[in-house]
């Protein structure tokens, strides 16, 4: 279904930039203004793309829909943006026009495979707003620290003490192993409770190190969750800034052209 679906939008895409090219060839031998309706449309696509974008983050729309929308129409501004600039321009101000543009269609696609990527690791998730996540891994460190503490009752082995405080504490400060699970390793998790059973071989049947066990591996499974959630916000980072600057600098443009191009 998804394959169909872009297999669509690429179709329109190309017909679209086949009518474009067409066009600009029209405009060529008949002398139509290339430059001032390819421009009007670019800026009319643009205020488009960021106006169904803030309402995509306030809409309770079926996101699918929407994020399909927004990528067409992305498509659609660039191929009226590659017919308006062309190459490379002359002068700081249509250079910086032309990186911002670029840097938001890079960061657009790199979001839109981002999200297509993060979809496929939530589904193996069972759904759990953020908000809870993060109370959740709050909690979990109480946990830890009295499930230590009773551990410490039945007598403690000093090689677990001086694990938990080198790397069980700073473990659960904060999300961790940010990387390896963007990546999907369970490896640094792995690491970590291997050398807890060895330094706690003698406690690891009592109920307070099994405990401490089990409470370490909802940690990571969380710090995944966050690490996903992440990710999927990141892009936009740069994606919104660089698309806001560039409508601010269009507008400059048209006002620009119209007042001093004749």
């Amino acid at each position: 279904m998804v394959t169909s679906r872009f297999v669509g939008g690429g179709l329109a895409v190309v017909v679209f930039a086949a009518a474009v090219v067409t066009l600009r060839h029209l405009g060529d031998v008949a002398l139509l203004p290339t430059a001032h309706w390819s421009g009007w449309l670019l800026f009319l696509t643009v205020l488009l793309l960021c106006a169904q974008g803030l309402y995509r983050a306030r809409s309770q729309a079926p996101a699918s829909v929407s994020v399909r929308i927004h990528v067409y129409v992305g498509w659609i501004a660039v191929v009226v943006f590659a017919v308006h600039a062309g190459d490379f321009p002359d002068g700081w101000f249509y250079r910086l026009l032309w990186t911002l543009f670029a840097l938001a269609l890079g960061s657009g696609v790199a979001g839109l495979m981002v999200q297509h990527f993060c979809a496929n690791r939530r589904r193996q998730w069972d759904p759990i707003p953020h908000h809870q996540v993060t109370r959740r891994r709050a909690s979990i460190a109480a946990e830890v620290d009295a499930a230590f503490h009773d551990l410490i009752d039945l007598g403690c082995p000093p090689a677990v003490a001086a694990l938990y405080a080198r790397a069980v504490l700073p473990l659960l400060s904060g999300p961790s192993h940010l990387w390896g699970h963007w990546i999907g390793s369970g490896r640094p998790l792995a690491g970590m409770l291997r050398e807890l059973d060895h330094a706690g071989a003698d406690v690891r049947e009592t109920a307070p190190f099994v405990r401490i066990r089990s409470l370490l591996v909802e940690k990571d499974q969380l710090d995944e969750r966050w690490a996903i959630h992440w990710l999927e916000q990141a892009w936009l980072f740069v994606h919104v800034p660089a698309s806001a600057a560039s409508v601010v600098l269009i507008v400059f443009h048209i006002v620009f052209v119209h007042a001093f191009g004749g």
